[in-house]
């Protein structure tokens, strides 16, 4: 049984991954996945994958696109490999289904942590299916079988209406068959959506799995501030110390109000002849925390990048918020830091961090563009952002007041041993029409003594700086255009006045360009968030690729939306991308003592 354990898990986890990898699905509207039908509503996680037929075509044209080699009928290849070579309906839906774990006595830890798992295989002729198998006589629905490859690995299957369940176990089968009624029938409107429109879902009962990953969350939190003072001992800075142990608690904490708070969660996966798209979403208790401040983010206004100038894009975004929730959640965590007995006495940084949260109030959005230096390096790259707010003299007064404070250079200083060096000049130039305030940020290693060295780590870290920076520093300019906050970093004097010239007309060329609008599809509708991030141009900045020519980067997008209490968050990698990024992975595979990609092992 331990055998089968394994090559069941095995071949469950290749089918997963390869889907995870390559999942696709046409942008049709489609009834949610038949095979929701025969999976019990309690299950913690179920993975779905949609119409293995139409995923199949796919998997292999996304492998012949990208070179990855590989069987040119992957699916089916994969199945033959676990004896499922007859009765196999592909065009229908798979799904690998986890049951609630049995509960161990006086909480102890059950000797196998892993959940029991059904895997589901959609049939048109299930005594074809099991005959490999040579089911025994069934008892209650359930037969024993053994596996073609290895007749001494038992397992027990059942016959459903359109599906097949495997399972490792007797016990796991007839739970699973006790089902007090189908979750297609439970599901919400959002999450039925989900699987409308993927051909990979993998949907989390977080009402169902949620205590025992707060339990789980509870433990490695113990075991991460262990670790930590155990760093400490070893020389780290109190500090140091001190602001990594509340930053990990805080990540701990967010996790946990995650599970507390949320309905369900899902991860998606898609691909059209475009490229692949990648989805999260959470689905939270309207009346919960996490509920209503994702609420709050809905945008007030659609997101906008007139203004900003165009050029050779390597990012841009847009993003709304709500101010006042999001001032209020950093104002807590603030108050939280600072408590550390290690943090407490840094008063000037607590208030500059403090005012800095509270200048946020002013703002709902915000949109930016990075572009690259003047000779198309990563050093001295040019970075515009727009903020609009109803009080930008306000805002400024608040700016200047925030760089002039002690407390900044504590905050902006990278670690013990990087210091940064705030030099502010108010209105130090003024560049059509627009006077701008100067700020300039240097880096400077600490003095180095027997006593007390400066880490390997942090004196790479500061060549790095220098390198992007160079011996000036960053340098940024803030003013007011339009009740706009521009803030533009950059030394190339031509970049400013691009900047301002774009603001000042309200210039929409990079919102038009062709980069952008050859992705606008793959935007969420109504989104409180968007970043395009052309990779190509990135790679063709590190000499590792790029666009072909003549033609633009079309950048990967990430966009984001709320509808209620609902966050949706998307991912679309452009399939040009996708393939220049393998290509990039191939080259780089034998410094890491691997060979690249190349055709899959075969079941």
């Amino acid at each position: 049984m331990a055998s089968l354990r394994l090559s069941v898990r095995r071949r469950a986890a290749m089918l997963v991954s390869v889907a995870a990898l390559f999942a696709a699905t046409t942008f049709s509207r489609a009834a949610a996945p038949e095979v929701l039908s025969d999976v019990p509503d309690n299950a913690p996680v179920v993975i779905v994958l949609k119409n293995l037929k139409d995923l199949n075509t796919k998997l292999a044209n996304a492998s012949t696109r990208m070179n990855l080699g590989g069987p040119q009928d992957p699916l089916n290849t994969m199945l033959a490999g676990m004896g499922l070579s007859k009765g196999v309906d592909m065009a229908g839906d798979a799904a690998v289904v986890l049951l609630p774990k049995a509960k161990a006595e006086n909480d102890e830890a059950p000797a196998d942590p892993t959940p029991p798992f059904v895997l589901l295989i959609p049939t048109s002729d299930a005594n074809a299916l099991l005959e490999p198998f040579k089911p025994g006589e069934a008892v209650k629905g359930i037969s024993e079988v053994m596996l073609p490859q290895n007749p001494d690995q038992k397992g027990y299957a059942a016959k459903l209406a359109k599906h097949v369940a495997f399972a490792e176990n007797k016990e796991t089968l007839e739970s699973f068959l006790v089902k007090k009624g189908p979750l297609n029938k439970a599901l919400t409107p959002e999450s039925v959506k989900a699987f409308e429109n993927n051909d990979l879902v993998v949907y989390a009962n977080i009402a169902v799995v949620g205590p025992e990953v707060v339990k789980s969350i509870d433990a490695q939190r113990n075991d991460f501030s262990m670790m930590l003072d155990l760093m400490l001992l070893s020389g780290a800075s109190p500090k140091e110390g001190a602001l990594a142990k509340e930053m990990i608690g805080m990540a701990f904490d967010g996790l946990k109000q995650f599970m507390t708070d949320a309905n369900t969660g899902i991860v998606t996966v898609r691909m059209s002849d475009a490229g692949f798209t990648l989805g999260a979403a959470g689905h939270f208790k309207a009346e919960s925390d996490l509920g209503k401040f994702v609420a709050a983010q809905k945008p007030k206004a659609p997101l906008t990048l007139t203004g900003l100038p165009a050029g050779n894009m390597l990012a841009a975004g847009a993003f709304a918020f709500d101010g006042k929730t999001v001032s209020e959640r950093m104002q807590a965590a603030s108050e939280k830091v600072f408590k550390n007995p290690a943090l407490a006495n840094d008063a000037d940084a607590k208030k500059a961090f403090d005012d800095a949260v509270k200048a946020m109030t002013h703002f709902e959005s915000f949109s930016f563009v990075m572009m690259p230096g003047a000779d198309n390096s990563f050093g001295n790259m040019t970075a515009v952002t727009l903020a609009p707010t109803k009080d930008a003299k306000k805002v400024m007064a608040i700016n200047r007041d925030l760089y002039k404070q002690k407390g900044m250079k504590d905050l902006a200083s990278m670690n013990p041993d990087i210091k940064a060096d705030i030099q502010f000049k108010e209105n130090a130039t003024t560049v059509k029409g627009v006077a701008l305030d100067r700020v300039q940020v240097k880096y400077v290693l600490r003095e180095e003594t027997a006593e007390s060295p400066i880490s390997n780590e942090s004196k790479q870290a500061f060549e790095i700086i220098q390198n992007m920076y160079g011996a000036d520093g960053q340098i940024s300019y803030f003013g007011i255009v339009g009740g706009n906050i521009i803030g533009i970093a950059t030394k190339d004097v031509k970049a400013i006045e691009t900047a301002i010239d774009a603001a000042n007309n309200k210039k929409e060329e990079l919102a038009k360009s062709r980069e952008l609008n050859a992705v606008q599809a793959q935007v969420l509708p109504d989104p409180s968030g968007v970043l395009y991030l052309p990779v190509e141009n990135w790679l063709k900045m590190a000499g590792m690729g790029g666009p072909e020519e003549g033609k633009p980067a079309i950048p990967t997008v990430i966009s984001m939306n709320v509808t209620g209490s609902n966050m949706h968050v998307e991912m679309f990698v452009p399939m040009s991308t996708a393939a220049q990024l393998v290509q990039v992975a191939q080259q780089f595979a034998p410094l890491f003592g691997g060979g690249g990609f190349g055709p899959p092992p075969q079941p």
